[in-house]
C-alpha cells in the first residue's frame, strides 16, 4: 500500500512538473522574434515622405506619435498648416514625442492631418487615431488631438482641460 503511495505521489508530480515545463519547451523550439532589426527609422522628427506601416509601428513602439500631413501644393492654406505643425513638433514640450510626415499629395480632399497615437481608456491603452480635414484647422486643435493621443503628454495637456 506504501509503495502504490509513492508511486502515484511520483507521477503526480511528474505530470504536475510536465505540465509547467512543455510551454516553455514548445516557446524556445517554435518562438522566433519580430524582425526590427531591419526596419530604418527615421532618425529626424520630421520627414517629407511617407513611412511604411512597419516604420509607423516602430515609432509607435518607441511611445511617440505620428502625424501624417497630406497637402497639395496647389493649397495655399496647407502651407500654413505644415508651419504650424512644424512648429508644434519643434516645441520643447514634445521634443522626441511625435514623428510628422509630410505628404504631398493631387488629391482634391486635402490638407489632411491624421494623428495616430495611443488612446488610453481606463486600464487599456488602444492605438488611436484623429483626423482633421479642413483648410482651416487651428493650432489649438491640433495641440487637443495630440494630448489625446499621446502616452506622456506635456503638462501643457493637463493645463488644457482645467
Amino acid at each position: 500500500m506504501k509503495v502504490k503511495s509513492i508511486l502515484l505521489l511520483f507521477v503526480l508530480f511528474m505530470l504536475v512538473g510536465g505540465f509547467s515545463i512543455v510551454p516553455y519547451i514548445l516557446q524556445a523550439a517554435f518562438y522566433t522574434p519580430p524582425q526590427t532589426g531591419n526596419i530604418q527609422v527615421p532618425t529626424t522628427d520630421i520627414v517629407d515622405y511617407e513611412l511604411t506601416s512597419e516604420q509607423e509601428n516602430a515609432i509607435l513602439r518607441q511611445g511617440k506619435a505620428v502625424i501624417r500631413f497630406e497637402y497639395s501644393l496647389n493649397c495655399e492654406k496647407c502651407l500654413e498648416t505644415q508651419s504650424i505643425l512644424e512648429e508644434i513638433v519643434n516645441l520643447k514640450q514634445f521634443k522626441d514625442q511625435i514623428v510628422l510626415e509630410e505628404i504631398k499629395s493631387s488629391a482634391t480632399d486635402l490638407p489632411r492631418v491624421n494623428i495616430i497615437g495611443f488612446a488610453v481608456e481606463g486600464n487599456q491603452i488602444n492605438v488611436g487615431q484623429k483626423i482633421l480635414q479642413s483648410t482651416n484647422v487651428t493650432e489649438g486643435e491640433i495641440i487637443n488631438s495630440l494630448c489625446g493621443l499621446m502616452l506622456q503628454p506635456p503638462v501643457e495637456c493637463a493645463l488644457r482641460n482645467v
